[in-house]
């Protein structure tokens, strides 16, 4: 089949990804380049790849993104002063930067934990694709799941243990068993 997708692929100019029984296969590029352009005239590009998690509904995808970008406005413009280029934005399980992207540009300073490595990458060049800086605290390492694994990565991030105050880590609290 291979041969034959090789053929559709370069007839369309795509790439055609398939699973079966756990193996991938790829004919083309591995990643994919995605541009979607919000309400707000946002245009945001993302490269792709598989594992990684991003609406496969492009329309649904922008939806939300728009929707996200306004309520966190509409929080950022009720906190006294705030307004977009303030705020902190903490993402958890932050994947390729899905998310993250689209919200950088209205705050201050963005925190990102992401603890497969593979997607710290694919965060990064999304960032720089984008013309964003990147987090300051993208945590690659040991691929790891769970609150538990996010909160230490944000105890271990400098900016928080310098910057931000314990009692806003409270969601890290576990409770004792």
């Amino acid at each position: 089949w291979c041969g034959e997708a090789a053929t559709v692929a370069a007839e369309l100019g795509i790439s055609i990804t398939a699973v079966a029984k756990g193996v991938l296969w790829t004919v083309g590029p591995r990643e994919i380049e995605e541009r979607l352009e919000l309400a707000d005239g946002a245009v945001l590009r993302y490269r792709q790849v598989p594992g990684s998690f991003s609406n496969p509904n492009g329309g649904v995808n922008v939806r939300v993104l728009q929707w996200l970008r306004q309520q966190c406005l509409a929080v950022l413009s009720q906190r006294g002063g705030g307004g977009a280029g303030s705020g902190t934005l903490l993402e958890m399980y932050n994947g390729c930067g899905n998310h993250t992207v689209a919200l950088a540009s209205l705050f201050g300073k963005v925190i990102a934990v992401e603890g497969d490595p593979a997607l710290v990458d694919v965060a990064r060049r999304n960032y720089a694709l984008n013309g964003e800086t990147p987090p300051l605290c993208l945590r690659s390492g040991q691929q790891a799941s769970g609150s538990r694994y996010c909160c230490r990565a944000l105890r271990k991030c400098t900016y928080i243990q310098e910057q931000v105050h314990s009692s806003e880590l409270n969601m890290c609290t576990h409770p004792t068993r």
